[in-house]
């Protein structure tokens, strides 16, 4: 008879169609409590009707812990034993992978398991990998992706089942305790006599991921009325329902949209894809980039923004993004092109440029509209309560013209509205925590003495609008 816990996830399994199409399924199994809990708990619902499927288990040493990675093999080995399961085992060397590809250990730890654990469930038959994650996993990457910079996408978390692409073709990821959280699992554990394996990087609080773990999470608990994990969870599942509508809407388009595709190109119809909202346009993109080979991991919110502008006729008709791959438009057609044969990086923008005041100037991918406004007409607490950070409000009368927008220069400096003292641009970037990919879009807007804004980011406190105002020249990025 299965008990609480165990019905608990078997329910999630139907709910969410885990295994309806699995003839085999894989258990990620690591030795840690998660996923000695997870091989325990399939065993059963096997056993017991709830899982209709064939167990087996996937171990990948990393070698990173020396004998203890060897201790954890063995361990998974024996557990496997135990249960009469399969268990399949391969070695990955973590550090030369990260070295050659210039890498994170995190990162390239990921990626040679996802290729292991991939190639280890074709060799056995299993089309479905079931990994450990659960709800606390969920609620450490979502804050993870916003601390980062992210998107719907990104607040979507952790998919309870997801198809990654791997070095042997496409494979379905499959994570049925997103249900439940870390305590349930060990409190499951702890009932049932499983014994684990502790791997001390997870206490190690160099990682973003265990910082978040040990110490933002149980903060968040302790001020939070209700279950941050719990409201991190409700959080993505309703994302992930948006983003399933996105991905249903591009899967219905394509067919329109696409008029040509290759290995390493793809061509659309720019009138049709123009027609698209934006986030259906941001996720066809995204599809298009990873079929082409174009890595996701430099692609910023800046790059999606000036793609959308040229399609939209208000950048260069070229477009150059990460890994070599270049973006063109032409009349009819818009083509995403990885390593096109004499590609170059585009030139995208002269030195400097003088805006127009009351008009529309282009720069660096962004169109920047001035617009001169009466303050006695202007609600400014209202402004300020609603604006973002591609719009900003400036004393006319204290601008000393003509202004410039340029790109950043060695040296710059500038007095930040909020900050008592001048500092050096880059200096106050980093304070701000600004990524190297973020710094890319940004731009500088001077009058002849200084510094006005570090757009999209702070404007300076010299230019503020304040009760004296009479005239306000408003600044916008699009």
């Amino acid at each position: 008879m299965l008990n609480a816990f165990e019905n608990k996830v078997a329910g999630f399994i139907r709910a969410e169609k885990l295994f309806e199409q699995a003839g085999g399924i894989l258990a990620a199994v690591s030795g840690g409590a998660d996923s000695a809990a997870l091989v325990r708990l399939l065993h059963r619902l096997i056993r017991h009707g709830a899982v209709k499927a064939e167990l087996s288990i996937g171990h990948v040493n990393h070698k990173l812990r020396g004998k203890m990675s060897d201790g954890d093999e063995r361990f998974v080995v024996e557990t496997g034993n135990r249960l009469e399961l399969g268990v399949y085992t391969c070695s990955v060397d973590v550090r030369d992978y990260a070295r050659n590809n210039k890498a994170s250990i995190e990162t390239a730890g990921r990626l040679l398991r996802v290729d292991a654990l991939a190639e280890m469930a074709k060799a056995c038959g299993c089309t479905t990998v079931v990994t450990a994650h659960h709800a606390d996993d969920n609620a450490e990457t979502v804050i993870h992706r916003l601390l980062r910079g992210t998107g719907y996408r990104g607040l979507g978390g952790i998919r309870p089942a997801r198809t990654l692409q791997s070095a042997v073709g496409k494979m379905t990821f499959a994570s049925p305790l997103l249900c439940v959280t870390r305590s349930e699992i060990l409190a499951y554990c702890k009932e049932n006599g499983i014994s684990w394996r502790h791997d001390h990087t997870n206490d190690d609080f160099a990682h973003t991921r265990n910082r978040i773990r040990h110490l933002l999470l149980p903060v968040l608990r302790k001020e939070s009325v209700s279950d941050p994990t719990a409201q991190l969870l409700a959080l993505s599942q309703t994302t992930q329902r948006l983003f399933t509508r996105i991905e249903r809407d591009v899967d219905r388009l394509c067919a329109e949209i696409i008029t040509d595709k290759g290995p390493s190109r793809v061509v659309m119809d720019r009138r049709a894809f123009g027609r698209l909202g934006d986030l259906v346009a941001v996720e066809l993109t995204r599809q298009v980039l990873v079929e082409i080979g174009c890595g996701l991991r430099n692609l910023t919110q800046a790059h999606y923004r000036n793609i959308l502008r040229l399609t939209r006729g208000e950048s260069p008709h070229k477009l150059s993004l990460p890994d070599g791959t270049i973006m063109s438009a032409g009349r009819e057609i818009l083509c995403f092109e990885k390593n096109p044969a004499g590609a170059r990086a585009e030139p995208v923008t002269p030195a400097s440029k003088p805006p127009v005041i009351g008009g529309r100037t282009g720069f660096d991918g962004y169109v920047i509209e001035t617009t001169l406004l009466d303050a006695a007409a202007c609600n400014v607490e209202k402004f300020k309560a609603n604006k973002d950070s591609s719009v900003e409000w400036f004393d006319y009368d204290k601008l000393i013209l003509p202004l410039i927008v340029r790109k950043r220069r060695a040296g710059d400096r500038f007095a930040p509205l909020g900050m008592a003292n001048e500092k050096k641009v880059g200096k106050f970037l980093t304070a701000a925590r600004i990524d190297s990919e973020s710094r890319k879009g940004i731009v500088i807007i001077a009058d002849t003495e200084k510094i006005i804004w570090v757009a999209p980011v702070r404007c300076a406190a010299s230019t503020a609008v304040c009760s004296a105002t009479k005239r306000i020249l408003e600044i916008r990025l699009r």
